[in-house]
């Protein structure tokens, strides 16, 4: 008898227990609910979310502005072409060139996967300050990323004897065409990350100071990368020639970034102990900035120099 009435104490406890927890629950769902229905509260949250968005900026680069300053110099040059190129039927629509980008890769498989579309994208992103070419989005993976920039109806595209001439306007209908195909390019920006040194450039310093109880060490890196790039002629594939020269329309750009790190230790012997203090930074440039600075100014100085027979003023950027 006994044991059957602690039994039932205890039920009665638990099942009172999971009442209370779950009245917990409800007032604190109650709550929540409330809390963020208000406008008050609300308006609270927006504030806090725009003041943590304030850290958020538009990624600008120094040849990003160039960029724009180029496009704005020959903006005159282009409307010029493109009503030509309207009339005499080269170009439909609004009567822009295409342009795409082929599979940018880093060579050096140092900085980006042999698969990354990274620099492809911020070559894209660079010519989209430029605005005088209709940019072909391409495909993200890396093996058909190449085809948005091959006009395959061009008659330049000779297929092997056997093959029905522009066989890819026949097979339309039949399967998945390559974007190329249906949106071939006029020109396309190829290249690739061939260079990643972290020594050999600067001697890898490291100068370290021992006074008494007091050591201080500074290791400076110097890391260099390398990117190539070319303008193409999607319909012959040739690197274009500067008009009126025998150059070609290709740049080949270096940078070198740093890493420095200082090192402090302070030891004293305080009666029978010992006391020490161990302190270090290190600040180093941005590597994934650095390509990106790379890259605007690359496609800069490429565009520069094909429209540089085309100036028309005396204006530089």
């Amino acid at each position: 008898m006994i044991t059957s009435i602690k039994t039932k104490i205890k039920m009665a406890a638990l099942l009172s227990a999971t009442l209370f927890a779950g009245a917990c629950s409800t007032l604190d769902l109650k709550y929540t609910r409330n809390y963020y229905n208000s406008e008050s509260k609300r308006a609270k949250v927006q504030a806090v979310a725009d003041q943590r968005s304030q850290q958020i900026s538009d990624h600008q680069t120094f040849y990003g502005k160039k960029l724009e300053c180029l496009r704005d110099m020959h903006a005159g040059f282009f409307d010029t072409v493109r009503q030509s190129a309207l009339q005499s039927g080269v170009t439909t629509g609004n009567g822009y060139f295409r342009m795409a980008v082929a599979p940018f890769r880093d060579k050096t498989g140092k900085v980006f996967d042999i698969n990354s579309t990274a620099i492809s994208d911020m070559v894209m992103d660079a010519m989209s300050h430029f605005r005088h070419f209709d940019l072909v989005e391409t495909p993200l993976f890396p093996d058909t990323l190449i085809e948005s920039r091959n006009n395959f109806l061009h008659p330049n595209y000779v297929l092997a004897d056997g093959i029905v001439q522009n066989f890819s306007s026949t097979m339309t209908s039949l399967q998945h065409v390559p974007t190329g195909v249906n949106f071939p390019s006029n020109y396309y920006i190829a290249g690739a990350l061939t260079q990643y040194d972290e020594e050999g450039v600067l001697p890898n310093t490291n100068i370290g100071v021992d006074v008494y109880q007091y050591q201080y060490s500074r290791d400076i890196q110097a890391i260099t990368a390398t990117v190539n790039m070319r303008l193409i002629d999607s319909w012959t594939g040739a690197v274009m020639r500067v008009n009126g020269t025998n150059e070609l329309a290709t740049v080949s750009l270096t940078n070198t970034f740093y890493a420095v790190k200082n090192t402090h230790n302070f030891f004293r012997l305080i009666g029978s102990k010992d006391y020490g203090i161990d302190y270090s930074a290190r600040v180093a440039d941005p590597k994934m900035a650095a390509v990106k600075e790379m890259i605007d100014k690359g496609v800069y100085q490429l565009l520069d120099k094909f429209l540089k027979p085309y100036k028309t003023s005396e204006q530089s950027c």
